[in-house]
């Protein structure tokens, strides 16, 4: 991208864009195109690869009803505005502005983006479709034994790559 502004600016180009944004938008920028990426539930539910027990098992019978929760989920994404309990993130960070390189805590708060794009964009790191149209999947885990690693975990929670 800066060896494409640096070209524009050989011609004047990159001062007429800046000064006319709006008018310039449609040579860059498909109308459409934000619409065209924007992930629904379906898309998201045919991205997940279930790597599920032997049929029949009990265990299958578990992660089949897990994904059903998940799909309504998506569902429910898509069709409801939906809101989460703001938390608490804390971490400690190295404040670049300070001379003296002293770690600052700070504490913020979030609130989940249940949206079928904030759901994508929490499984993968994007919150859009691709955009050179690869397919790609996301490998789903099932981790039963999780109170067998963690014997003090109330609830097991899923395990995100």
């Amino acid at each position: 991208m800066k060896e494409f502004f640096t070209g524009m600016s050989i011609y004047g180009l990159a001062e007429l864009v800046k000064s006319n944004s709006l008018v310039c938008q449609p040579l860059f920028v498909n109308g459409n195109f934000k619409e065209q990426l924007a992930p629904d539930a379906n898309y998201l539910f045919t991205l997940m690869d279930p790597q599920y027990s032997p049929a029949g098992s009990s265990r299958r019978q578990i992660e089949e009803n897990m994904m059903d929760h998940f799909q309504d989920c998506l569902n429910l994404f898509e069709d409801t505005k939906m809101g989460g309990h703001t938390a608490a993130v804390a971490w400690n960070y190295k404040d670049d502005n300070l001379d003296c390189g002293i770690e600052v805590e700070t504490e913020t708060f979030e609130n989940p983006d249940l949206t079928v794009a904030g759901v994508m964009g929490w499984l993968t790191g994007q919150r859009h479709k691709s955009i050179d149209n690869q397919k790609f999947n996301v490998t789903v885990h099932f981790n039963h034994d999780c109170l067998k690693h963690n014997p003090k975990h109330k609830v097991c929670f899923p395990v995100v790559r």
